[in-house]
């Protein structure tokens, strides 16, 4: 230890001789050595080295404390030595007590013996400089301690002086704040130190006033982050700065309101807007908090020479003023450290002040667009606090203000803040919350408005006054159907999935039985565009949740059961509405009828179809499984009966297709209704594809021509994901050749456009697009058409169904006149509602599929009647028997039920799945080639 002093009075007496010596250049490296000698010891005891203690600190400071304090000792040398000891000696402080204390006094020696300008450029220098690991609440008080007396004794240039001093110690307060630790009792000391700064600026000049008033409020923000751990040490410090508020001239209406928050920083930001921005920074949050203090403790209060019953009442009486103390007190609960207590007493002062609102009206003095940013900030950081909140009470509390605080915005604005809070929020359970909100409001409305005897119907009232208006629903799909794309996440946002899917069943009810339609609910777009993208889509997503939940055995079961609860009332309701809009589908009997069919084997209707029984089982598993019911019948049975219908004599050689009945010959029509069923079974897998080494099949044995057989050798090639068999090039050419005048197309070159040709045309646009472009899926099949004529088969197959194919593949679909063809199908809607095939003929349901989906793959669907296209389909019901015919009043077959039920699907009918238009299969079976193998 006494090497140690020895050596300190030796660097001391030799800067002293350097300084009077005239040798300034040597003495600054006397001085800097010895800075760094007092560094390393007090570094050595931060962290708690052996070779140094306590006791030795003491000493150190208690020699440059005598030294310092000698007499004689020449202005020159302590103006030297001022310029580095005070931050050396500083952070010897958080050794003990008792070198806080001398430090203190080696610091007050240099403030009494230097000039006051210039020991506050020193000291304000060494407060920014210190950092770890001496950035500690004891280090900085010595320098403090020091600012506190040197302010009040500047004589000259005192505004300049203060405005440089502030953001500097506000902001080391701020960065030790941040640092705070729960168990650290020295910041009550570092703030009772602040508070003397602040008495320092109130005593030197009446000019100072918005400089000191932005320290104060700056203070209670500090303080209260910094000492949040104890309130009781917190509520001291405030108190003191309270006191200061009256002589700064701000009250608590003032401060909370914000308006002397402004006239502040007028004042102290001036033409040096960069610093007193930065100074600025947390000037509302402890103009709020020096409030909100106030109003938890009436001594505070008082302290602060505030009325709190009056500023409660001025509130009150005041929309204007309530919202801007409601945007003030935003800053609390927004920064995220700030103690809970804190944001309790601030929601209970809004709550406070919203007491006895029951709603608000507009008010035509009041222009409340330019307070709709702080009504939605400030019900925003409302809603944090609820979802942050460790209490159960105070986020009970904090919901019945916001709803309070919702209460108190006018209702056109009020939904608008809600649909932002919405769309802003990241929390499925907030949304649901929010959500929740909504349709409360929209009952409440409903109350109001059934209760006034003049209030205006439903469908009279203005989007713009009520929450019952067309947007309401776009709450619903942002749930359902999130904007960024894809379903909700299940079971993560089941809270606002179930929210949403209430709200559009409350709605949906509401206007039903109110036969109304303010929100566009009932529209029959709406309906069929809400069922195909909302519901049905999050039914698979339900279904398939709860399906991975059971079998993981996981907890998500619990959040969804609700969830598909009310979903499926929500189906059961849209379809009812849909059903009373398009007339009823007699499904049941329909399943009857076709299910019969197979014990009929004897009739004369059976036996003059027998050589089209594959067909037939096509048309009518097809069509069991559009209506869900594919279950009806014995798959294996039908498997097995359908490969006994395979080729299998050797007659034909190198041909292994199908017949239409067992023991028939195989034939293109019938081999194509074979894969169908089969990939509506999933059992495409029972066919040997590479039984043909040249992987082909015929149209039949006579190599008979028709466009028919392009389309069913294209779509059995792309089910079987062999089109890289056929050559493109070919089929584009002959497709072109094959386009008429009128947009339509032929089975050859200038043959008569016809609507069931024109089907034929487009799936081959879509199957290649579909399917050619998927040829790095693995596949399991392969049979290629093969006429007699290879040329032959060249120009009608190839030409026909894969040119117009190649022509979407190589995006030249400028050969298809969309328009043109688009007029001509269009034109077949005759005034019955139903379609034919060709002008001047009778329509046909059978048509409703073949123009219908010609219309959808051009998409110029809309340009048809669909409501009277469906009325024509319904009509053609046996509604006792079961069955669909072409035409009302005509015998029923099971080729116009399919074709019925498959337009019905194309118009989107309620309960029916799906159905592919190019494929002519349900779209989850195609789905499930093309998008799993």
């Amino acid at each position: 230890m006494d090497a140690v002093l020895t050596t300190l009075h030796q660097n001391l007496v030799s800067c002293a001789k350097l300084i009077v010596a005239g040798d300034y250049a040597t003495s600054e490296q006397s001085i800097a050595e010895l800075v760094k000698n007092l560094n390393a010891i007090s570094e050595s005891l931060i962290a708690e080295e052996p070779q140094y203690s306590q006791e030795l600190a003491v000493e150190i400071l208690t020699q440059i404390h005598q030294y310092v304090a000698t007499p004689a000792l020449g202005q020159e040398i302590i103006d030297a030595l001022a310029f580095e000891l005070p931050k050396a000696v500083a952070r010897f402080a958080c050794v003990s007590d008792r070198c806080l204390e001398v430090a203190e006094g080696v610091v007050d020696l240099f403030v009494e013996r230097c000039s006051p300008r210039e020991m506050l450029s020193i000291l304000l220098e060494a407060i920014s400089s210190l950092s770890d690991p001496f950035m500690l609440p004891v280090c900085f008080i010595p320098l403090l301690t020091g600012l506190t007396k040197v302010i009040v004794l500047i004589q000259r240039r005192i505004y300049e002086q203060v405005k440089h001093a502030v953001p500097i110690i506000l902001n080391v307060l701020t960065t030790l704040c941040l640092k705070r630790d729960d168990e650290d009792t020295d910041y009550e000391k570092l703030f009772s130190r602040t508070t003397g700064i602040a008495s320092s600026i109130r005593t030197i000049s009446v000019k100072l006033v918005g400089r000191r008033g932005q320290q104060q409020t700056e203070g209670f923000a500090l303080v209260s982050h910094g000492m949040a751990s104890d309130k009781l040490r917190c509520r001291l410090v405030v108190l003191q700065l309270s006191d200061f508020l009256p002589h700064c001239d701000l009250s608590y209406i003032g401060l909370v309101t914000g308006c002397e928050v402004d006239m502040i920083s007028k004042l102290v930001i001036g033409d040096d807007g960069e610093v007193g921005v930065d100074c600025f920074s947390q000037v509302k949050l402890g103009a709020a908090l020096a409030v909100i203090w106030g109003f938890g403790d009436g001594e505070i209060a008082l302290a602060a020479k505030a009325d709190m019953t009056s500023v409660l009442m001025e509130l009150k009486g005041n929309w204007t003023r309530r919202w801007e103390a409601v945007g003030m007190l935003k800053y609390l609960f927004s920064y995220a450290n700030m103690p809970w207590g804190l944001k309790r007493d601030g929601i209970s002062f809004i709550a406070c002040i919203m007491d006895g609102i029951t709603t608000n009206t507009n008010n035509e003095f009041v222009d409340y667009s330019l307070h709709m940013p702080t009504m939605y900030t400030s019900l925003q950081v409302v809603t944090m606090v609820i979802m942050y909140t460790p209490e159960t009470e105070l986020r009970k509390k904090a919901f019945i203000t916001f709803k309070k605080m919702l209460a108190d915005i006018p209702t056109p604005w009020r939904f608008d803040v809600l649909m932002a809070l919405i769309k802003n929020s990241n929390s499925p359970s907030m949304i649901g919350i929010l959500i929740d909100c909504v349709r409360e409001e929209m009952r409440l409305e409903l109350v109001k408005r059934n209760a006034s005897v003049d209030s205006l119907p439903n469908s009279e009232v203005s989007q713009s006054t009520s929450f019952w208006n067309q947007s309401v629903l776009q709450l619903v799909e942002m749930v359902l159907k999130p904007p960024e794309g894809g379903p909700p996440s299940l079971p993560e946002d089941s809270d606002a999935v179930l929210s949403a899917l209430n709200l559009y069943r409350f709605i949906l009810i509401t206007e039903s039985t109110g036969n109304s339609n303010s929100s566009g609910i009932l529209a029959k777009e709406k309906l069929q565009k809400v069922y195909k993208e909302w519901l049905l889509p999050l039914r698979v997503l339900v279904s398939g949740t709860m399906a991975r939940s059971m079998k993981e055995s996981d907890d998500s079961m619990c959040a969804l059961n609700p969830v598909e609860l009310v979903l499926y009332r929500c189906i059961e309701l849209v379809e009812e509405k849909l059903k009373h809009l398009m007339g009823e589908l007699m499904v049941e009997k329909h399943i009857k009828y076709i299910v019969s069919i197979e014990k009929k084997k004897d009739d004369f209707a059976s036996v003059a179809m027998e050589h089209l029984r594959l067909n037939g089982a096509y048309w009518g598993l097809t069509t069991l499984d559009v209506l869900g019911k594919l279950d009806a019948v014995d798959q294996d049975e039908a498997v097995s009966w359908i490969m006994e219908c395979q080729d299998q004599s050797g007659v034909y050689p190198g041909v292994s297709g199908f017949g239409g009945n067992i023991g028939h010959d195989p034939h293109l029509l019938y081999t194509l209704s074979a894969i169908q069923v089969l990939t509506l079974f999933d059992k495409i897998d029972v066919l040997d594809i590479e039984k043909n080494a040249d992987g082909s099949f015929s149209g039949d044995i006579w190599g008979e021509v028709d466009t028919r057989f392009s389309y069913i050798a294209i779509c059995s090639l792309a089910l079987l994901q062999r089109l890289d068999k056929i050559n493109v090039e070919k089929a584009v050419a002959y497709i072109v050749s094959c386009k008429n005048l009128d947009g339509g197309f032929g089975c050859t070159p200038g043959a008569e456009s016809h609507a069931g040709q024109i089907r034929v045309m487009i799936p081959f646009i879509l199957l290649l697009e579909k399917s050619y472009t998927h040829t790095q899926l693995s596949t399991s099949l392969v049979q290629v058409a093969k006429l007699t004529d290879v040329d032959a088969f060249c120009r009608v197959v190839i030409a026909v169904f894969c040119c117009v194919g190649a022509l979407a593949i190589t995006g030249s679909l400028d050969h298809v006149d969309k328009d043109l063809l688009g007029w001509w199908l269009c034109e077949r809607q005759v005034k019955s509602g139903g379609l034919n095939g060709r002008p001047e003929k009778l329509p046909d349901v059978c048509y409703s599929w073949w123009v219908l989906s010609s219309l959808i793959m051009i998409d110029r669907v809309h340009w048809i009647d669909k409501k009277k296209l469906a009325d024509f389909i319904l009509d053609c019901q046996d509604k006792e028997n079961g069955g669909i015919s072409d035409r009302s009043d005509d015998a029923v077959d099971v080729f116009h039920t399919y074709f019925g039920v498959a337009g019905l699907s194309l118009l989107e009918y309620p309960e029916l799945k799906a159905i592919d238009p190019a494929y002519a299969l349900p779209v989850d079976v195609v789905n499930k080639i093309f998008l799993t193998t």
